[in-house]
């Protein structure tokens, strides 16, 4: 099809005739630009003729704004005007024209250049569909995988074309196999032995998700899972000793738990966790460290935990001191607190932060998670001081005061590397992300990393900002607007099955970006990108689709409420098959919470 574009009748009328005498007889016509946008719109086209002088909206306007739209940008467009001077030539070229022709044009000429521009149109038109059926074929064939193998498996095979055997020592394997199942074929319509069989395996899905098992395959009725960190057994690095500030939850206990019983690591954890009395419970982070140090204890591996103010000069003191005592150097740093207040240890200022958005107020939709409610929330501006504030919290000046400290102290083993966990999401959170006070902050981590690296330098050292999924946690929770923003990202991911647990997250980064030999995947400020699967097109198209539609009505159908509601939950202990919660206990476990060891 072609639009012919052009205010003036007789023009349209004579060029309109001219082409269907050539035999193009599928032929639009528009009067001026808004139409011609408005035509484009609501039908397909191979080819626009496009008159320069126009009122209301001139052809440049017209061009410009088909080719900044994605939809429209591949329409072929020859430039039509009695304007013959090469200022005019270059500028229509420059915004995107195929062509231009003056007028009074030749007949031949027109008909060789649409020519020519519907056959460049055909062949690019080839092209991309010849792309989108190779990307379709890659996702396709990545989704295969990811069914048959593990995450880390599929990753290595997809960086190294291969995948190197190992043995693993204490493997549990989960084989199931439903009993009679051939029988009950024989005496049951296809349709309906299928249906069972489907609702069978997702019931077991569900349960290995539970439990954190990884699913290996199903086959018929034969299920097969594995423990999950264990079973991905030893990942390949010079990584023996541990330090994880932030480490009773999270990312940071999930890296404790990868370091520790992945890569057979000591761990150091430093965490700022109430211990229980005989009659009240301790925090939820303190049963975290105990269950943690308790399984490392039944591997043979070194497990600490110093409770305390992770900020301040003492606690970095304790932890040189059981270093020196217990580990000799250490080969890596997670720094993952997530903390609203900071008291600094050189000034003795208490800065508090304050997650707002800069310069303007902002309107967006947001979600009550307890009464699942999709409402709106206007979020008015930080001022200089909050914003501040906000970075002196969650920047990376206290990442600083933590390597310097352990250079100082001669704990850092030669080669020794240190990561900063942050998370920067897509741009339906960034006015209260990454274009607000957090994003100051973020801004300042990159920076502290910098300053780290170069530091380092002497050791053979660096230091990274690793960037990292989407997480239910405490302080993302208090978020406006990312509760919902994550609900509906889950239900994506979960159906899509690129959906990954904190621990298989982590596990992932620490299998692909810091064992030995892997190429790490860096952005341009030098980050560790570990968000490649949640902000793939795909992936955000969805969700950015959703995010006009969802309301309260609807809020179960697009998004994944009682999952967001589920993960929360088990960051303080509920939410668990299995545990009885009216059960009466002893809260300190048989412990001496009077005297810790340290």
């Amino acid at each position: 099809a072609i639009l012919v574009v052009d205010d003036n009748d007789d023009n349209r009328y004579t060029l309109t005739r001219r082409l269907k005498r050539e035999g193009y007889t599928n032929v639009a016509v528009a009067e001026n630009g808004r139409e011609a946008l408005e035509t484009i719109a609501q039908r397909r086209f191979d080819l626009v003729l496009l008159d320069i002088m126009m009122p209301e909206m001139n052809g440049y306007q017209v061009l410009e704004h088909l080719k900044s739209d994605d939809e429209q940008r591949h329409i072929p467009v020859i430039m039509i005007s009695a304007l013959d001077d090469m200022d005019s030539v270059v500028k229509c070229i420059e915004l995107g024209a195929e062509d231009y022709l003056p007028k009074p044009f030749n007949a031949v000429l027109l008909k060789a250049r649409i020519g020519a521009c519907l056959e460049k149109k055909r062949l690019r038109d080839a092209e991309r569909s010849y792309l989108s059926q190779i990307e379709a074929e890659r996702k396709r064939s990545d989704e295969l995988l990811r069914v048959i193998l593990p995450p880390a498996a599929v990753d290595e095979l997809k960086a190294t074309n291969a995948v190197k055997p190992r043995r693993y020592e204490g493997v549990a394997v989960l084989f199931s196999d439903v009993v009679g199942f051939t029988p009950y074929c024989d005496t049951h319509h296809p349709e309906e032995a299928v249906a069972h069989l489907q609702s069978l395996v997702e019931v077991f899905e569900d349960l290995a998700v539970e439990h954190e098992l990884e699913k290996i395959k199903t086959v018929g009725d034969a299920f097969m899972a594995t423990a999950y960190v264990q079973s991905q057994g030893s990942i390949v690095s010079d990584i023996k000793n541990v330090l994880v500030i932030g480490s009773s939850g999270g990312y940071g206990l999930s890296s404790r738990i990868v370091a520790g019983f992945g890569c057979g690591a000591a761990t150091l954890g430093v965490s700022f966790e109430k211990a229980p009395r005989e009659n009240k419970t301790a925090t939820a982070g303190w049963y975290n460290n105990i269950a943690y140090e308790d399984a490392a204890a039944g591997r043979d591996l070194y497990a600490v935990t110093l409770d305390g103010d992770a900020f301040s000069d003492e606690m970095k003191d304790r932890v040189i001191k059981t270093v020196r005592a217990d580990m000799g150097k250490i080969d890596l740093v997670i720094y993952s607190l997530a903390s609203p207040v900071r008291q600094h240890p050189r000034t003795g200022i208490l800065h508090r932060s304050a997650i707002k958005p800069l310069g303007e107020a902002v309107h967006m939709k947001s979600l009550h998670v307890d009464r699942g409610e999709v409402h709106e929330v206007d979020l008015e501006p930080a001022d200089e001081e909050e914003t501040a504030n906000t970075v002196a919290v969650m920047g990376g000046e206290d990442w600083e005061f933590w390597i310097e400290a352990l250079k100082d102290g001669d704990v850092l083993a030669d080669g020794s590397r240190t990561l900063a966990y942050t998370y920067i999401g897509s741009d339906l959170t960034w006015p209260i992300y990454w274009q607000a006070t957090l994003g100051k902050a973020k801004e300042d981590l990159d920076r502290a990393a910098g300053t780290i690296s170069k530091s380092l330098e002497v050791l053979n050292g660096e230091a990274r900002v690793a960037v990292l999924k989407a997480v239910v946690t405490q302080a993302s929770s208090a978020i406006p607007v990312v509760p919902l923003y994550a609900s509906l990202l889950f239900r994506v991911m979960k159906d899509r099955g690129l959906h990954e647990e904190v621990v298989q997250h982590i596990h992932r980064m620490f299998a692909t970006q810091l064992a030995t030999g892997v190429t790490q995947r860096l952005d341009d400020q030098g980050r560790i990108r570990m968000d490649d699967v949640e902000l793939t097109d795909e992936i955000q198209g969805e969700v950015r689709r959703r995010w006009p539609l969802v309301d309260t009505e609807n809020l179960g159908e697009f998004a994944d409420l009682e999952g967001f509601r589920k993960d929360f939950l088990r960051i303080f202990g509920f939410g668990f098959p299995g545990v009885d919660y009216e059960e009466d206990l002893d809260p300190t476990l048989g412990r001496d919470v009077e005297n810790p060891k340290r």
